[in-house]
C-alpha cells in the first residue's frame, strides 16, 4: 500500500485489498469487478450480462460489452454481497 503526503489516500497496486462495491447486482465470490457509475465504487461485471455464456464466442462478446460500457475488469471478489453498498475483500 502506498501512502503519500500529497495524496493521503491509500493506494493498492496488487494484493488482497478492501474495495467499496455497489451490490445492485449480487456479487459472488470470484466475480470480476468493474468501475461503477457511483464514484469510488466497483460493481460486478454481471450487471451487463443477461445470461451465462455457453461457449468462448459468447464469453468474448460479453467481455467486449463490459469493456465498452464500464472499462476492463480490475479485481476479483473474494467475498459476496447481496444488496446495498458494502466494503468487500478483492484480489487486484
Amino acid at each position: 500500500m502506498i501512502i503519500n503526503q500529497r495524496a493521503p489516500y491509500p493506494l493498492s497496486l496488487t494484493g488482497n485489498v478492501p474495495i467499496k462495491v455497489v451490490c445492485s447486482t449480487p456479487i459472488e465470490i470470484g466475480d470480476l469487478l468493474v468501475s461503477s457509475n457511483t464514484k469510488g465504487y466497483a460493481q460486478s461485471y454481471k450487471t451487463w450480462i443477461p445470461t451465462k455464456p455457453t461457449n468462448l464466442d459468447e464469453a468474448w462478446n460479453i467481455l467486449k460489452k463490459v469493456w465498452e460500457n464500464q472499462g476492463s475488469p480490475f479485481a476479483k471478489s473474494l467475498e459476496s454481497c447481496d444488496s446495498g453498498n458494502k466494503t468487500i475483500r478483492a484480489w487486484i
